[in-house]
């Protein structure tokens, strides 16, 4: 099936469809950042291929169905739409992603966007210091899925995070 894609075709669709993300939660008094690659589309037979050409890449791959609701021009919901999101989510395959996208030739301004979430990964792989966290948020903050409603900011971070051996630990008092 997916010797109907080219790299080519992977690289259009992912400029048009792909969302480069990054997330922060914590665990045990800790920032956790992760990055997350994202598809969205109605048809999920595309994604299903688009899911084999990574796989024949080594890269895994998740589908989810979702729901979005969509107001109409005069404000008023309309019938859900059913969306299809593929994740890749595990950092070996966000790695191996990335060596994949890194030798592409590029065609839009989302390379930019590529660009910093790359950056984000490199530093996400490295110990959690308080700098590398306030650097992934800063970074974390030009990607274009930031919708200005992350807790974790770099200011945040710098207020509320100290170091205990390396590490960057938050302080909730």
């Amino acid at each position: 099936m997916s010797n109907k894609i080219s790299n080519d075709w992977f690289l259009g669709f992912l400029e048009g469809e792909g969302c480069f993300g990054i997330t922060f939660g914590t665990k045990y008094r800790s920032i956790i950042p992760r990055a997350v690659f994202t598809i969205s589309q109605c048809d999920e037979k595309v994604l299903t291929d688009v899911q084999t050409y990574l796989a024949d890449q080594g890269i895994s791959s998740k589908i989810y169905q979702t729901m979005q609701t969509y107001a109409n021009l005069k404000n008023k919901p309309v019938n859900p739409i059913i969306r299809w999101d593929m994740r890749v989510i595990s950092r070996p395959d966000l790695q191996r992603l990335d060596t994949l996208l890194s030798t592409c030739t590029w065609h839009s301004n989302k390379m930019e966007e590529y660009k910093k979430w790359s950056q984000c990964l490199k530093l996400i792989l490295e110990p959690h210091t308080k700098a590398n966290l306030i650097e992934i948020a800063r970074i974390a903050t030009m990607l274009n899925s930031y919708k200005g409603k992350r807790k974790w900011t770099p200011e945040l971070i710098e207020l509320k995070c100290y170091e205990e051996k390396g590490v960057a630990r938050v302080n909730y008092t």
